[in-house]
C-alpha cells in the first residue's frame, strides 16, 4: 500500500478533492453510461456478448470502487466483512465474466493446449476461487483470486492474438482492447514496487487503461454486429439469387 505524506493548505486540499470527485465523476459516469448502452442493446437484439460485456464491466467498477474507497464511503461502508470480501470475490467474477467473453466474442468452442481440454480444468478453478472468497482467510482468498486473475489474462490476450494473426478483424479489436487494461495495470504493479514514480499516469493507469479497454470492447461488439448483419444480407441476397435462377430456369422449360 502506498501512503504519500504531503502537507498541504486547507484551500489546496479541497481543490485537490474536488478534482479527483471530478475525475472519478467522469470516470463513472463513462462506464454508467457504457453499460447502460450495452444493456439496451442486450434487450433488444439478445446477442448475449452484450451481457457477458455488461458482466465484465459490472465487475470491473465494482473492483475500482473497492480499491478507491468509494464503495466503502458510499454502497457498504456499514457492512465490513461484506467490503473485505467483495474485492476478491470481485476479481474472480472479472476473470470467470472474463473467461466466458472470451468464448463467446471470438467463438472458441474449447479452450485446448495441443490435445489437452483445458476447460474443466478452468471452471474448477474459477469455482474454487469464487467460494474461497467467501470461506477462505481474506489473505488467501485475495491472493487466490489475484493469482487466476493473473493467469487468466494471459489465455484471453493469447486467444485475441491468435485470431487476429488467423485473420480475424474481431481478435485484432480484442487484443488491443485488452491492451490497456493491461498496461494499465503494470503501471500499477510498477508504481506500488517504486520503480514508476507516483503521478497522475501512474496513479490513475488504471483507470485510464480501464477506459480504453471498455470503449474498444464496445467498438468491437458494435464492429461485430456490423459483421453479423452484412453476412446475413448477403446470405439472404444469396437465397434471392438462387431463387430467381430456379424461377428462370423453370420458365425456359415451359
Amino acid at each position: 500500500m502506498i501512503i504519500p505524506i504531503r502537507v498541504l493548505t486547507q484551500e489546496r486540499l479541497r481543490d485537490i478533492q474536488r478534482q479527483e470527485g471530478f475525475l472519478f465523476g467522469m470516470y463513472y459516469g463513462a462506464i454508467l453510461i457504457i453499460l447502460v448502452y450495452n444493456a439496451y442493446l442486450f434487450v433488444i437484439l439478445r446477442d448475449r456478448n452484450h451481457w457477458h460485456y455488461i458482466m465484465v464491466l459490472g465487475c470491473y467498477a465494482v473492483i475500482e470502487l473497492s480499491l478507491n474507497g468509494l464503495g466503502n464511503m458510499y454502497l457498504w461502508g456499514e457492512f465490513p466483512e461484506f467490503a473485505k470480501r467483495i474485492r476478491p470475490f470481485a476479481i474472480s467474477l472479472l476473470a470467470l465474466t472474463g473467461f466466458i467473453l472470451t468464448k463467446s466474442f471470438l467463438q472458441i468452442p474449447r479452450f485446448r493446449y495441443r490435445q489437452i481440454d483445458l476447460d474443466n480444468y478452468i471452471w474448477t478453478i474459477l469455482t474454487i476461487t469464487l467460494v474461497g472468497a467467501w470461506l477462505l482467510p481474506f489473505t488467501a482468498a485475495i491472493e487466490l483470486s489475484m493469482l487466476t486473475a493473473f493467469l487468466a489474462a494471459p489465455a484471453a490476450y493469447g486467444a485475441g492474438i491468435y485470431n487476429w494473426y488467423q485473420g480475424d478483424r474481431l481478435g485484432m479489436y480484442f487484443t488491443l482492447g485488452w491492451s490497456g487494461l493491461i498496461i494499465g495495470g503494470s503501471v500499477n504493479v510498477l508504481r506500488a514496487f517504486d520503480l514508476l514514480p507516483v503521478n497522475f499516469w501512474t496513479t490513475y493507469g488504471s483507470q485510464l487503461g480501464s477506459v480504453m479497454t471498455l470503449l474498444i470492447l464496445n467498438t468491437a461488439l458494435t464492429d461485430r454486429l456490423r459483421l453479423l448483419q452484412r453476412e446475413n444480407e448477403a446470405a439472404q441476397q444469396a437465397k434471392i439469387d438462387e431463387q430467381e435462377e430456379i424461377n428462370r430456369l423453370l420458365d425456359q422449360k415451359v
